[in-house]
């Protein structure tokens, strides 16, 4: 890689103080989750006994060790008419060793592959439907050379993130069809991509989220992502017109595991927990 520059530090002062904010953004996040290839819903990690999280009910705070018994206690005590579900980090799990896997094969520092793709500012368009996702994906590259990772490699690594493959987590899957049998409104908000269909088709999850994706809540489509309020106004008169009733926002249970989302949620009204992975 000749004329690589020095452990990928763009030229110039902006740029290179853009760059080392990014790394020290890309490794306070720590021993990160990342639960997904595409990326929406910034990850979390979370242990039993966590602090409170400002704007969680004290009764459901997140620091349960069993996120999905806060669930049913919230559904059992509360007149739940729906629950709402995050998906990556929460349905839908990926293998976090795919990030140094990818600083390794691009020769970038650590954390470098996460900011160059998650932490990507036009992600942001993306998950409002202002954007695609292969717009993303080529801006991501781009972002990898510019920290120092040569074009192919930057390309091969983009190729690899995109092909990785995700599971679901069948204990979160089991307790949300249970729910939704008990006669309750069961529904996927997500910060997603045009790609989310494909995506959880693949993963065979076209009968849990209905004829024409009823139950599939993607922001791409709203045109209003998480945190923001109007994410959760959209997605609730969307939940509104799927049961055919209206709903108070404090009958509505809702399932994340980003504290920023959960305290969107709480402060829409909606009965809002964290979800702490089992």
């Amino acid at each position: 890689m000749a004329g690589r520059r020095p452990v990928g530090v763009p030229d110039g002062g902006a740029g290179r103080v853009l760059w080392r904010r990014r790394q020290r953004r890309a490794r306070g996040r720590g021993a990160f989750i990342a639960e997904r290839r595409h990326g929406f819903d910034m990850p979390t990690t979370v242990r039993a006994g966590a602090d409170h999280v400002t704007g969680i009910s004290p009764t459901y705070d997140g620091a349960m060790a069993d996120s999905l018994a806060a669930l049913r206690a919230l559904v059992r005590d509360h007149g739940t008419r729906a629950v709402v579900s995050d998906l990556d980090g929460v349905l839908r799990r990926f293998d976090p060793s795919l990030w140094a896997q990818l600083d390794a094969a691009t020769g970038t520092p650590q954390g470098t592959a996460f900011t160059a793709i998650l932490g990507h500012p036009f992600l942001d368009e993306v998950v409002r439907g202002r954007g695609t996702h292969r717009q993303w994906r080529e801006r991501a590259v781009s972002e990898l050379i510019a920290a120092g990772s040569a074009p192919r490699a930057a390309r091969d690594a983009i190729a690899t993130w995109w092909g990785s493959s995700a599971t679901v987590d069948q204990e979160v899957l089991a307790e949300l069809e249970r729910l939704r049998a008990s006669g309750l409104g069961v529904f996927v908000l997500t910060n997603g991509t045009d790609q989310v269909p494909e995506e959880l088709e693949e993963l065979g999850l076209s009968g849990f989220l209905g004829t024409r994706r009823r139950f599939l809540l993607n922001t791409a489509d709203l045109g209003a992502a998480k945190p923001d309020r109007e994410a959760f106004v959209r997605a609730h008169a969307r939940i509104e017109a799927e049961l055919g009733e209206e709903l108070l926002a404090e009958q509505v249970a809702f399932l994340d595991d980003s504290p920023r989302h959960v305290r969107g949620a709480t402060s829409f009204g909606w009965r809002a927990l964290l979800h702490t992975a089992g």
